[in-house]
């Protein structure tokens, strides 16, 4: 059994892999470093022998270090960077240790739930509703092509709050034609993060001819669901809220393969 772990900025992600199946197992706040090391403990205290541990840190280090102190004494972490290929993935930034880890793992996710046939069908699109809000592309070639990296939704309602005098940290209903501060707010925001990800469908659809798959994940996505799913009317959404460990998975079972 191998342990994936997730470092995000606001939570880490727990999952096992035994043999080919992919079981979530927690998702432990980062706020509280004392309480944060508490959780690690218990929650790997139950899990039983493992006997590799994969991860990926966007995250603060400090939070990597206690994961690392919380695994058993025998066991090393692999920490995953980003590399010019992996998994049959290629990575078309020109300096590849660039791009973030858990960007490319996620990519690499994709293709644990998508067969990619060469370069004759559609692209994905995998957006991830975080602290930021990153929108990547990967070719049905499984060539990444790069992806945009912006505020996520709280970050730009904190921002406005911050940033202005008469702005307030408020949440609002998303309407066509805002007639109130906090709507006005609430609506700016989803407009933004909608049409940055229908720019890069856009955009994959003119290289590819044909519409690219969908792909959701993160903890912010809850706070803009719905009006992303009105905006995206008749386009099939794929919510994969695991898609970083998913690729810890598929790294961890070629490695076994290669080795074994």
């Amino acid at each position: 059994m191998k342990l994936l772990v997730d470092v995000g900025n606001t939570r880490v992600k727990l999952a096992v892999l035994d043999k080919n199946a992919l079981r979530f197992v927690a998702a432990v706040p980062t706020q509280d470093a004392a309480l944060m090391c508490q959780a690690l403990d218990e929650q790997l205290a139950k899990l039983g022998a493992i006997e590799a541990a994969w991860g990926v840190c966007v995250g603060h280090l400090a939070v990597a270090q206690s994961v690392e102190a919380a695994l058993p004494p025998n066991l090393t972490m692999q920490w995953v960077q980003s590399t010019a290929k992996a998994a049959g993935v290629v990575n078309r930034y020109p300096e590849p240790h660039q791009l973030g880890a858990d960007r490319w793992v996620g990519v690499i996710g994709l293709t644990r739930h998508f067969q990619f046939d060469g370069g004759r069908g559609a692209s994905a699109v995998l957006v991830n509703f975080g602290t930021a809000t990153t929108i990547d592309t990967l070719g049905s070639d499984k060539v990444f092509r790069g992806g945009l990296i912006l505020p996520g939704v709280a970050m730009m309602q904190s921002a406005l709050a911050q940033g202005t005098a008469r702005l307030p940290q408020t949440s609002g209903e998303v309407v066509d034609n805002p007639t109130g501060t906090a709507s006005a707010i609430a609506s700016g925001i989803a407009a933004a993060q909608i049409g940055a990800v229908k720019r890069q469908l856009e955009i994959a659809q003119r290289n590819d001819r044909q519409m690219p798959m969908l792909c959701i994940s993160g903890g912010a996505y809850e706070t803009i669901q719905a009006t992303l799913q009105h905006s995206m009317a008749g386009v099939p959404i794929h919510h994969l809220p695991l898609v970083v460990l998913d690729g810890l998975a598929v790294l961890a079972q070629e490695t076994n393969h290669i080795s074994g």
